[in-house]
């Protein structure tokens, strides 16, 4: 209901930038909320990773942060967000829409690919369904194409990638954990690109437990044309 109220509000704003900022604001204040940051978890486990005594007890961290209301959140970052609002004197444009029926209409030089991988937890509908439902006030289905479905993955890379090879580089960001493999990808990039490198970095994911946090990577693929 609290919720509910806000979002209803939010429409009585005096235009659309201010709109965006509040929901942007919303989208925060849920997610903090939230143990993990993701909407699919039972409400049991919601309720004990809330409790600030056994989170320390389990994980050293109070994460108080779940239990300060929506209010604070939103009010505590309006200032910073605020800021991170500028002019970079261009026309930009921001799309919602299905890649390989938007990515032949875009003419850039340099294309960025980040898209969920399986094996990584990355059900991004699952998780995250939620928040779309919440600023479009409607019910939302999964997306026809799946990055996270082993079963699609390989086709759905090769596809995107020989459309990408239009552009004069492409991008990709991926882990040394993900599905397809480095190597994969790599291969798949030297089919469509004439030159071709990968950079690697380590990084912490805080959600891997102890033994798998010092093992992952973040890896880079470039490829030009």
């Amino acid at each position: 209901m609290e919720l509910d109220l806000y979002r209803a509000n939010i429409e009585k704003l005096s235009n659309s930038y201010k709109k965006a900022m509040a929901l942007t604001l919303m989208r925060r204040a849920m997610v903090r909320k939230m143990p993990y940051s993701r909407f699919n978890i039972s409400w049991e486990k919601v309720k004990q990773l809330r409790d600030e005594e056994y989170s320390y007890k389990h994980y050293k961290r109070k994460r108080a942060y779940h239990n300060e209301s929506f209010k604070k959140h939103f009010l505590d970052q309006i200032e910073e967000y605020n800021l991170s609002v500028f002019d970079n004197g261009k026309k930009n444009k921001a799309y919602n829409k299905d890649i390989f029926s938007l990515i032949n209409k875009i003419d850039a030089d340099l294309i960025y690919l980040d898209p969920p991988y399986p094996g990584t937890l990355n059900k991004y509908f699952d998780f995250y369904g939620m928040l779309d439902e919440y600023i479009d006030s409607k019910r939302q289905v999964p997306f026809n194409n799946s990055f996270t479905n082993k079963n699609e993955a390989l086709v759905l890379f090769e596809k995107l990638l020989k459309l990408s090879s239009k552009k004069k580089y492409a991008v990709l960001s991926t882990g040394n954990k993900s599905y397809p493999q480095v190597s994969i990808l790599k291969k798949m990039f030297e089919e469509n690109f004439k030159k071709v490198s990968v950079q690697e970095k380590k990084h912490v994911y805080k959600i891997t437990g102890k033994k798998n946090k010092d093992i992952n990577k973040e890896v880079l693929i470039i490829g030009k044309n």
